[in-house]
């Protein structure tokens, strides 16, 4: 029988040159997994079926597993279809990776309903422990050894993400078949798999960036030993330049055809601090409990092995390396545990034969399989995001896999009520009670359904902005401190000093200095207080198209209005209809103005931002730029102000509800970084409480 496994490999010579103990052919017999895979296959089907019964009709509508990202996936893959039928596709709030959102894309573009999307996912799931099966079958792992640690992952509470409609079930499964893919290789010089393996690499990282980590890790550590040992290998070493190439060019190739505000934030979230550790103290542990008493025993009875060949070795660098990596990552969210999880998988199936028997064997197998059942099974935390062991119940009927058997398709959108159907219809109102990115995911997406190539994409702004105005008096996060309801979808908030009157002492959030106002294609609706009411103002100027700016132009202590047409700028004195005060020439087209009195002499005068970079004048007047430097990123959405009360006002950007502030008018790091305000909200800044400090503000 050809077992796909070479004479040398049965007797432990590895490729690299390494050797490790292992047992004669005869005592270590070819493995029969069949029915370990058999059993795993009938949890995928099983898997499968449960998810496609939640869907009745409409997925984003039915289905009840759906977070912020899951709107994201779902509604960016039905856009690339519809734009294969010629219908407009409008800016996402967020351009999610490529990888999962193609699958979206072929689910709705073969209208099935949700089946094309949980098949892969399910396929997803039992291919990233039917890779562990494989490489049990290489190493000849005993086949209840094999089982116990495939069922530790199958029943792990972190299966609860496998319900949702999440990107990270594809990109382990990419993550978990890429290390993998590496053992032939490093053992017997398969470069098939070896560019099996850089493949999958390549889409994980499009998926999920770490896709591409126990790849590098596992593969990166085999190189460094080749060269130690005087034995480069380039091959591998040029498989692992492809493998994070592939996803930087799918990924940009992806960002470069569709419209977006930006891309979900990422490697910003790193920060080397020990806030995470309580958090994972207690998800850490209920996450891998059940492996605790294997990996005790096998880093005491292994250790030989492991450190005498450098692909298991590799293995357990890429879960130290993810375990390290999502500690710092500062977000308090179980499911980022998931793709260290199936590392740790394989880390511990490459480690399971040695020359040494592992103590009590029998036992350790029997106490890791009740482990895992009694947690995956048996245990509910008080919730999976954020497991505690304060909050764990003895209690089946509430575990994931009772929710997801319990769980029935839901009506999110009322389409029963609005639409006598489970179909969304034009005319369906907007859903009470969500989230704002929801709601402007919710916006394209009715477009999307409704519309045909004729069409704009204007309407679907309309879910976007509800037209609130939310002020910050402080350069923090998180709560507005003033919120009021002002403008229409499709305005561009601006904000201004525009009566010139002090504020009313003490300070009065109501009476501050600095108050709303509303650019709407060529007119102006300005208010002067910081409260709900009519406007105080509403005049033309400028046309569609213009972008609006804003300052004080002559020094007379109030602001005026302004517009910058393609290189062009047109500036007014007084808020009035009339022709421009000035004009002049400074910048270019696809430029986006700003304003500040950049020199602190009262005079506020113009700039352009340049996909990161600052061109600042210090006259109302043509010629070069006074100041240049570069601060920010090509998508983000700049601002000025004065942030520290010294009279001078320097740059910020905005992005995702991200803000980074400057204190000075020059390249480098942002003195301040805060959240306020979310993907699809405009920024706007100004002195609302009359303090000599300009402060943030959104347009929702």
């Amino acid at each position: 029988m050809d077992t796909g496994v070479e004479d040398g490999l049965a007797a432990g010579s590895h490729h690299d040159g390494g050797s490790r103990a292992a047992l004669p052919r005869a005592v270590r017999p070819v493995l029969d997994l069949r029915p370990v895979l058999a059993a795993l296959a009938a949890f995928g089907l099983a898997y499968y079926l449960a998810l496609t019964r939640l869907v009745r009709g409409d997925l984003l509508n039915s289905y009840p597993f759906i977070s912020a990202d899951g709107f994201d996936w779902l509604v960016e893959g039905f856009a690339v279809a519809r734009w294969f039928d010629g219908v407009a596709i409008p800016e996402f709030p967020a351009a999610r990776s490529p990888g999962f959102v193609s699958i979206t894309f072929a689910d709705y573009q073969l209208g099935v309903d949700g089946a094309v999307l949980f098949g892969v996912i399910s396929v997803a799931v039992v291919a990233g422990l039917a890779v562990l099966l494989l490489l049990a079958w290489w190493e000849r792992v005993p086949r209840y050894q094999a089982a116990v640690v495939v069922l530790v992952l199958a029943v792990s509470p972190l299966g609860y993400y496998r319900m949702w409609i999440l990107s990270d079930q594809v990109a382990t499964a990419l993550m978990v078949t890429a290390a993998v893919g590496l053992y032939p290789y490093v053992t017997r010089g398969n470069r098939m798999w070896l560019l099996l393996a850089a493949v999958a690499a390549g889409l994980g990282g499009a998926t999920q960036l770490y896709g591409l980590v126990g790849y590098l890790v596992a593969g990166g550590w085999c190189v460094a030993v080749s060269v130690w040992r005087r034995k480069p290998d380039f091959v591998l070493a040029g498989a692992l330049l492809f493998a994070p190439a592939m996803a930087v060019v799918l990924s940009k190739a992806w960002l470069g055809q569709v419209p977006h505000t930006g891309v979900p934030l990422q490697l910003s979230l790193f920060e080397l601090n020990f806030d995470m550790l309580g958090f994972y103290a207690n998800a850490w542990s209920f996450a891998f409990a059940p492996l605790v008493p294997l990996v005790g025993v096998l880093m005491v009875y292994r250790w030989r092995e492991v450190l005498a060949s450098p692909l298991p070795t590799g293995y357990w660098l890429a879960v130290l390396a993810l375990l390290g990596s999502t500690f710092f990552y500062q977000v308090e969210e179980f499911r980022f545990t998931l793709p260290t999880s199936m590392m740790l998988g394989v880390a511990v199936m490459a480690t399971l034969q040695g020359e040494r028997r592992l103590p009590s064997a029998p036992a350790l197998w029997a106490a890791t399989a009740t482990l895992a059942v009694l947690i995956g099974i048996l245990l509910a935390p008080g919730g999976y995001v954020k497991p505690k062991w304060s909050e764990v119940a003895l209690d089946p009927s509430d575990t994931y896999f009772a929710r997801l058997l319990s769980a029935d398709p839901v009506d999110r959108f009322s389409l029963g009520t609005h639409c006598q159907s489970d179909r969304l219809c034009a005319d369906v109102p907007l859903p009470a009670g969500i989230a704002d990115h929801d709601r402007a995911l919710f916006g394209i997406y009715r477009h999307l359904v409704n519309a045909d190539s004729s069409t704009t994409v204007a309407s679907y702004y309309q879910a976007i902005y509800d037209g609130f105005f939310e002020e910050r008096n402080t350069n923090d996060c998180c709560v507005a401190d003033t919120s009021l309801p002002y403008g229409l979808p499709g305005d561009r908030p601006v904000a201004g000093d525009w009566d010139g009157l002090p504020a009313a002492l003490p300070p009065d959030p109501k009476t501050g200095s600095d108050t709303p106002g509303a650019f709407r294609d060529g007119r102006w609706v300005l208010s002067n207080s910081n409260s709900a009411g009519p406007v105080d103002m509403e005049f033309g100027f400028g046309r569609a198209g213009d972008l609006p700016a804003v300052g004080d132009w002559d020094g007379d202590g109030i602001d005026t209005v302004g517009v910058f047409r393609a290189g062009g700028w047109l500036l007014r004195n007084s808020n009035s209809e009339g022709s421009a005060d000035l004009e002049f020439e400074f910048g270019r087209l696809g430029d986006v103005p700003v304003a500040g009195d950049w020199d602190g002499d009262g005079i506020d005068t113009v700039g352009v931002y340049r996909r990161g970079r600052w061109l600042l004048r210090n006259s109302n007047t043509a010629g070069p730029s006074d100041l240049s430097f570069d601060f920010g990123g090509a998508s983000d959405r700049p601002v000025s102000g004065d942030w520290d009360g010294d009279a001078v006002d320097t740059v910020g950007t905005f992005s995702q509800g991200l803000w980074r502030l400057r204190n000075s008018n020059a390249g480098g790091s942002a003195d301040l970084e805060f959240h306020f305000g979310a993907y699809a909200h405009l920024p706007v800044t100004g002195d609302w409480n009359d303090n000599g400090i300009d402060t943030v503000g959104i347009l929702r």
